[in-house]
């Protein structure tokens, strides 16, 4: 009788465990700021400073988590008080943007962490990683077409700015100059406007 084979068990695979670089948290050891402790003095130096945060890409509600910044409702409110703050915090708010659409470029360039390395040394694409740059980048082009939609929005629009800050779309300056150009044409009749309601009418 022949001796029994001895069948093989089947391997056990490991877990598919990776090694990650770990973000740091912030520190929660200390409580955040009362409202009451915020600056609620409008001073041109503090809003200065705030509009410099915003030029170089940090978003309204990051800025006003600072203790050293007033609350998002006071900053709303400085808004409404000082045109001249208004108009620069308009203005950073453009900036910003430009700013997230640089970034855009950067974040998919970067491919430092689209590979993460297991434990038994074999290195394996980290979906996770390319799903979230996915999501910062649609949200930078999402916020940058709805504030500068003249220019990285995707229906080409054509806008005039006055002096004093008026945007006048191109599309609404020519209505209203083909109906100038309707009252003041001359008529068959040799008149240059109409006369009536019902001549009015007619002309339409």
């Amino acid at each position: 009788m022949a001796p029994a084979r001895k069948i093989p068990k089947p391997r056990k695979r490991g877990l598919k465990r990776v090694t990650r670089r770990l973000k740091s948290q912030p520190d929660r050891s200390t409580p955040p700021p009362s409202p009451a402790d915020k600056p609620k003095l409008y001073t041109y130096d503090l809003s200065e400073s705030i509009c410099t945060r915003l030029s170089n890409g940090e978003t309204g509600t990051s800025v006003c988590r600072d203790p050293k910044m007033p609350t998002w409702a006071t900053l709303q409110r400085w808004r409404r008080q000082h045109a001249d703050f208004d108009k620069r915090y308009r203005i950073a708010r453009e900036a910003c943007c430009e700013y997230f659409a640089d970034d855009i470029v950067d974040i998919a360039d970067d491919a430092v962490n689209d590979y993460v390395t297991r434990l038994n040394g074999s290195r394996v694409f980290d979906r996770e990683n390319f799903e979230r740059s996915r999501l910062r980048v649609d949200t930078r082009k999402w916020t940058v077409s709805k504030i500068l939609r003249h220019v990285y929005g995707d229906k080409s629009e054509v806008d005039l700015r006055t002096p004093d800050g008026l945007n006048v779309k191109v599309e609404e300056r020519n209505a209203l100059i083909d109906a100038l150009c309707k009252l003041v044409s001359p008529k068959a009749d040799g008149k240059t406007k109409p006369e009536g309601k019902h001549e009015e009418a007619r002309e339409r």
